[in-house]
């Protein structure tokens, strides 16, 4: 087992725990003895297209790979669930990656999921926030004391929302952080209990279908191009099922390519995964990587020290499956 080790910023992790639902396993061709099962957690969004798709058209299967699916729309429990054994591979946004690394839990990047691209970043970023359309709230200027949900604390939304809130002349600590799930959260942004919430697609499009206001996409302002979310594996997995990873990396990449390249489908179908009703062409699509450099993470890392989100050992070795 070859990995590419780069030295990477690094910030806490927060340890908090959600129940997970459990999905749908993959019952395409390929059950025999000697194909290999995965359990992989996903968000349950738009994210899981892809590998709905590699699922589907049996990328995995033609690999000798069988996927079981269980949903955990939290990074923090993710991470908890992939450290703990639970599953074997978790979607992660970078920064929680660089969070659990920065505390000594040992993860590898195995593939990456989506990103943003170098062209037409803004058409890409699906990290959407959103408040209530009488909330007089127009700006990231006005949202002084104002309670803001974002999915976990010190986490890639509170990141980004802090780097806008900054540049808008904000002082982030004056906003009332509350962690949310984004389902949750469309539903506290209509009673009030709070004042903006961090989504993203589809919950964006069905945030916006029920008349709330777009503030902004910041992630593009404070990351630009580069990979969102990543498949990442504890360090034991990685040594004990090397072969399986590897497989599982060549389908996802085959399946990331497709939906690249098929936007219309991928839409539909994480619209269908995310179990909402909206018009496909009010969601924002994602850019789905075809590969994963240290950069990607690094640029995070980054940000993260700049904006005092690096709580954990800075230098952490994260290591990318090569």
């Amino acid at each position: 087992m070859k990995l590419r080790i780069y030295r990477a910023l690094a910030v806490s992790a927060t340890a908090v725990l959600i129940a997970t639902a459990c999905g749908n396993a993959d019952t395409s061709e390929g059950s025999g003895s000697d194909v290999e099962v995965l359990k992989v957690s996903t968000l349950g969004s738009m994210a899981d297209a892809a590998l709905q798709i590699a699922i589907d058209k049996g990328y995995f299967a033609e690999e000798g790979v069988r996927i079981e699916t269980t949903v955990i729309s939290v990074p923090p429990a993710a991470v908890a669930a992939v450290q703990s054994g639970e599953v074997d591979i978790s979607y992660l946004p970078a920064v929680p990656l660089i969070n659990a690394v920065s505390q000594g839990i040992g993860l590898t990047a195995v593939a990456g999921a989506d990103e943003l691209p170098e062209e037409d970043t803004e058409k890409y970023d699906d990290g959407a926030i959103v408040a209530s359309p009488d909330s007089g709230i127009e700006s990231f200027a006005d949202l002084e004391g104002k309670k803001v949900a974002v999915p976990a604390r010190s986490g890639q939304f509170e990141m980004v929302i802090t780097d806008a809130l900054i540049k808008a002349g904000v002082d982030p600590e004056t906003v009332e952080w509350v962690a949310l799930d984004f389902s949750a959260a469309i539903e506290a942004v209509k009673n009030h209990s709070i004042d903006v919430a961090s989504m993203t697609s589809p919950f964006t499009a069905q945030a916006l279908d029920d008349g709330m206001k777009l503030l902004g996409t910041p992630s593009t302002t404070a990351f630009g191009p580069g990979a969102g979310g990543m498949y990442v594996a504890s360090d034991q997995v990685v040594e004990d099922k090397t072969e399986a990873l590897e497989k599982f990396r060549r389908a996802i990449y085959k399946a990331n390519a497709y939906a690249n390249e098929h936007v219309d489908e991928t839409v539909a179908l994480g619209i269908e995964i995310a179990g909402f009703d909206v018009d496909p062409s009010q969601v924002t699509p994602l850019y789905w990587a075809t590969d994963l450099e240290p950069n990607d993470i690094d640029s995070r890392a980054k940000l993260m020290a700049d904006l005092g989100f690096l709580k954990g050992q800075p230098g952490t070795s994260v290591s990318i499956m090569e």
